[in-house]
């Protein structure tokens, strides 16, 4: 017979799983929820644990040992428990407990490095030669495994890096030497290589403290000196007082001289140390000496008083440069102040009367000087100039007087050039040559007229006068009455020239025109055809006349009063553009491969090449952004949809129903469509979520993810009256969120 109720076999034993478990090959009554086997015995996994085979309440095992996660402390807090040692079920018991290692520990008590737990309090930890030791870094240091009182490490030792000094002022230490512990103090503050000092009393000079008291160093072979720079200096070497050096002496700012008045010493010679004292108060050569009675000339001392030297053939001399001269190594006398070469010469000799005769230098390279007669030079020599005259660097007898010489055809001539002229061989009188005629540079004619003559002809010696003001190609002309153009004198009377078939004919250009060779009335011309540039309408008005065609001679006029190329039209009944009369009135062009035809910018528009009504374009199609409907006076609003097609589309103000807009270049009514990133949506969606429409009654969008539902959690969709957003996700509201 079979059992019609459902079993399983616990080995050889059928059994009721609803009843109970097979644990180990043992059946165990699953009463009291238990739903799990531990070895042989059942337990219920809510409020028990199986830990290796033993049961016991709690959340975890720590090894055999079951423990609950989170207990309450003895102060009530709430803590988590943790296993430290699952060999021994070793865990933590209180909340400022931790595992350090296998071993439970008191974090606010004790300090765990690396899993070893070191004995003490403190917050960090010392590997000593003891053990490690736990110790307070606000108090103590850990210098290589030696704990000591400081907050810096010098080698082994522990230091603090501030101290107290003597004035009571906080002093920084340092470490000297690491491998001894040697630190400064409040007193020797400074480290002088591996030994500390004090700064104020001694010198430390490259690591080696300086013998005796200073601040500063001075070294020397045999050593280094310490000493103070305010008083002292260091001389090659050598100590002593003073503020400057002279080769290893010191010397002081002043000294008293025999008189007992004070001096300024100054060094001569680094070398030898020779100074300057109250006598000898310059240096030569790194030698003192007396400037009253001797002199320094480029290092070299010379005998004598004077400011400058002048090396001659027997040594180098002193002499005083505002009495005497030293030329090329000659030295003058007293009096011999200036250089003629290499010969010195005064300023002044005295003449055969008795007065000064002023001298000059004529030949630097000979030393040749004017003398008591020959008072000037001509070319190195002296000469007379009342006998003679100086001509191209010569010196030749002549007939007359002046500083100047002419070569004439009776002669050589002396003349002065402030009255006369030398042309072609001629003298003649003025200071200016026209060919052989000599003329001057301003006249005063009879009538009082002061004028600037100027030559015309040098073959002829035709000048200006004072009617005849111009030159025009060798001919003096009266610029006022006649015309010079290229140099050739134009017939007639006026200030132009117009080269006609007659010949070259001069014009007045306020009322005449040269056009073309033609000469004719008028202010301009048009080609061949003169004309006036202006006209009066039969009400008086002024209109310009324009030459719109030259080689035609066309003229604008009182009615076509513009040029449109070349042709003259009324701007008032047609447009011009780009040369090219359009047909129609208007103020602008429209150009199509049909031709050129004139709109009205104010009320119309040219859309590539076609002209319509409006303010916009939209493709080939011309509408008004803003328009008035007709019917019911409703303010619409207009754009442009598919420039393609010319597709414009409307906003109705007063009726959403027909208002249209645009998505991707689909027009679209708003009221019924949602255009989603240039897609339209579905009808049904009245909101986007990205490219894709969805419909907000039922949907929500949530991180770019469309879903059922009313709030987002994360990306999913959820509706938050059967549901909510837990850390792990949507749950049903009468869920537990973890």
């Amino acid at each position: 017979m079979t059992n019609s109720i459902e079993s399983d076999c616990c080995g050889k034993k059928a059994y009721d799983p609803e009843r109970f478990l097979c644990c180990g090959g043992t059946l165990v009554p699953s009463a009291g929820g238990k739903t799990y086997c531990c070895g042989k015995q059942g337990y219920n996994p809510t409020t028990q644990v199986c830990c290796n085979g033993v049961i016991g309440q709690g959340d975890y095992c720590c090894g055999d040992k079951p423990y609950k996660a989170q207990i309450t402390s003895s102060d009530g807090e709430d803590m988590w428990v943790s296993c430290c040692d699952p060999s021994t079920g070793a865990v933590t018991d209180s909340v400022n407990q931790n595992c350090c290692g296998r071993v439970p520990y008191n974090r606010d008590e004790q300090y765990c490095s690396y899993d070893v737990l070191a004995s003490g309090s403190g917050t960090d930890a010392c590997p000593t030669a003891r053990g490690l030791i736990a110790y307070d870094p606000e108090k103590k240091r850990c210098c290589n495994g030696v704990l000591g009182d400081g907050d810096n490490c010098c080698g082994s030792k522990a230091y603090w890096s501030e101290a107290v000094g003597p004035d009571g002022d906080r002093v920084d230490i340092y470490c000297c030497d690491a491998t001894k512990g040697i630190t400064t103090d409040p007193v020797n503050s400074r480290c002088c290589g591996y030994i500390s000092y004090d700064p104020t009393k001694q010198a430390c000079c490259n690591e080696i403290l300086a013998a005796g008291e200073g601040n500063y160093c001075c070294e020397s072979p045999t050593g280094v000196t310490a000493y103070f720079y305010e008083t002292q200096r260091c001389c090659r070497g050598v100590v002593g007082t003073g503020s400057n050096c002279c080769g290893n002496k010191t010397v002081p700012d002043t000294l008293k001289g025999p008189d007992g008045k004070p001096y300024t010493p100054y060094c001569c010679n680094q070398k030898t140390g020779a100074m300057t004292d109250s006598v000898k108060s310059n240096c030569c050569g790194g030698v003192p000496y007396n400037q009253d009675t001797q002199a320094c000339c480029n290092g070299i001392l010379a005998p004598g008083a004077g400011q400058s030297c002048c090396p001659t053939a027997t040594g180098v001399k002193a002499y005083d440069y505002y009495k005497q001269a030293c030329c090329l190594g000659v030295l003058g006398a007293i009096g011999e102040d200036n250089c003629c070469g290499a010969k010195p010469y005064p300023d002044t000799i005295t003449g055969a009367n008795g007065k000064p005769i002023q001298v000059q230098c004529c030949n630097p390279t000979t030393g040749a000087v004017t003398n008591r007669n020959k008072t000037q030079c001509c070319g190195g020599v002296a000469y007379d100039p009342k006998t003679q005259a100086c001509c191209s660097g010569g010196v030749l007898p002549t007939k007359g007087t002046g500083s100047e010489c002419c070569a004439t055809l009776n002669g050589l001539w002396a003349y002065d050039p402030a009255k006369q002229t030398c042309c072609n061989g001629v003298l003649a009188n003025g200071t200016n040559c026209c060919g052989s005629r000599g003329y001057p540079s301003r006249v005063v004619d009879r009538a009082g007229r002061s004028y600037s003559p100027q030559c015309c002809n040098a073959a002829t010696g035709e000048i200006t006068d004072a009617v005849k003001t111009d030159c025009c190609g060798g001919v003096a002309y009266d610029p006022k009455k006649q015309a010079c153009c290229d140099d050739e004198l134009a017939s007639g009377t006026g200030t132009e020239c117009c080269p006609t078939a007659k010949g070259l004919m001069a014009y007045d250009s306020k009322s005449w025109s040269c056009c073309n060779g033609v000469l004719a009335e008028g202010t301009k011309c048009c080609g061949a055809k003169p004309f006036v540039d202006h006209t009066h309408t039969p009400d008086g008005l002024i209109i310009d006349v324009r030459c719109c065609d030259p080689e035609k001679g066309v003229l604008s006029d009182g009615v076509r009063t513009q040029c449109c190329g070349r042709t003259p039209y009324n701007p008032d009944t047609q447009a011009c553009c780009n040369d090219v009369l359009a047909a129609g009135r208007g103020t602008q062009c429209c150009e199509s491969s049909t031709g050129v035809k004139a709109y009205d910018y104010d009320t119309q528009r040219c859309c590539n090449g076609v002209v319509g009504e409006g303010d916009s374009c939209c493709g080939t199609r011309a509408y008004w952004q803003v328009a008035v409907d007709p019917v019911t006076d409703a303010e619409n609003r207009y754009e442009c949809c598919d420039p393609l097609t010319g597709t414009v589309t409307a906003a109705d103000e007063d009726n959403a129903d027909v208002t249209t807009l645009c998505c991707n270049y689909t027009p679209y009514n708003p009221a019924a469509a949602t255009c989603c990133e240039g897609i339209l949506a579905p009808a049904s969606a009245d909101s986007c979520c990205g490219s894709k429409g969805y419909n907000s009654a039922t949907q929500a969008c949530c991180d770019g993810v469309i879903g059922i539902g009313d709030t987002c959690c994360g990306s999913v969709a959820y509706n938050s009256a059967s549901q909510q957003c837990c850390f792990e996700g949507v749950r049903g509201a009468t869920e537990t969120c973890w």
